[in-house]
Parts: C-alpha cells; sequence; structure tokens
C-alpha cells in the first residue's frame, strides 16, 4: 500500500512498516519469526500470541536507522511519551490509542486497553493507521473514535 502523497512523502519507518502488510501469526505451537524479529528487538517475548503492536513499532524503527525504547517498546503505552509531540495530521506518527471504556480488547490483545501504529490518515471520525497485531496480523484498520480515543501522536 503506498501513502496518498506517494512513498517519496514516506518516513522511512512506515515504508518498513508498509512491506510488513499481511505479517500474520501462525495459530499453534509455530511462531511467524518476522514476529519473533519485533520481539528481538524488546527482548519482551517469544512467541507470537502475545500483545505484539509495540514491538512491531520498535522494530520498524530501529531497522529505519531510528533510535526506539528498547525492552519498554513492547508496550504500546510507552510509545505515548516517545520523541517529540506531532501534529494531529503528520504521516507515519506514532500513534497510541486508548480504549474509550478501558480493559482488554479482544482484536488487539491488549489486556490494558492501549494500541500503537503508525498515523496514516483521519476522516469521519475515525483514525487510520498500519499496526501489528489488530486482528493477529500486520495491517492498515480504521479506529473508530467512538470506541478508541488518541492518547498520544509521537514522531522520533
Amino acid at each position: 500500500m503506498e501513502p496518498v502523497n506517494g512513498p517519496e512523502h514516506c518516513p522511512p519507518w512506515l515504508v518498513v512498516a508498509l512491506d510488513d502488510i499481511g505479517v500474520e501469526e501462525i495459530k499453534g505451537p509455530e511462531h511467524h519469526p518476522r514476529i519473533l524479529e519485533y520481539h528481538s528487538n524488546t527482548g519482551k517475548w517469544s512467541r507470537d500470541e502475545v500483545a505484539w503492536c509495540g514491538s512491531a513499532v520498535e522494530t520498524w524503527l530501529v531497522e529505519a536507522g531510528m533510535y526506539g525504547l528498547g525492552r519498554k517498546g513492547a508496550l504500546a503505552r510507552a510509545w505515548g511519551r516517545y520523541g517529540r509531540p506531532a501534529g494531529t495530521d503528520e504521516l507515519g506518527a506514532i500513534c497510541v490509542l486508548r480504549r474509550r471504556k478501558g480493559g482488554p480488547d479482544a482484536s488487539t490483545g491488549s489486556r490494558w486497553g492501549y494500541h500503537a501504529g503508525l498515523y496514516l490518515n483521519h476522516s469521519r471520525g475515525n483514525v487510520v493507521m498500519v499496526s501489528g497485531n489488530k486482528d493477529d496480523r500486520v495491517g492498515v484498520d480504521t479506529y473508530s473514535r467512538r470506541k478508541w480515543e488518541v492518547y498520544a501522536m509521537r514522531m522520533p
């Protein structure tokens, strides 16, 4: 998937993330090698049946030559203090969402109600971002602001 403005306007970490679209958990005792790579950058887990959105963000940044959060990068909420505040429409900004009702979210695997990804755009009360672990895969998804609030938007 190419951003609306074309790849030349795309931050390098977003290019890495877009290349990962389709990475998906393997059910059962096997684990997707790419998801294990995400975890190797945070040192937090060694399987793909956990909330891995933060580990994916960590990997996309590191592979683009940026600094990350290391072990803390595995946790979506930790990205809320990373780098500098971003504008509400900065392509590739790290977007941290928080469930409005709090608590677990089955679609993201989050026990704490937070989810992290890279901002693509917004419209009509929705936020669109590329993220890991939404429905057990890397993909581009739309998040309703009725269900999710933007907790933080950050840039390296």
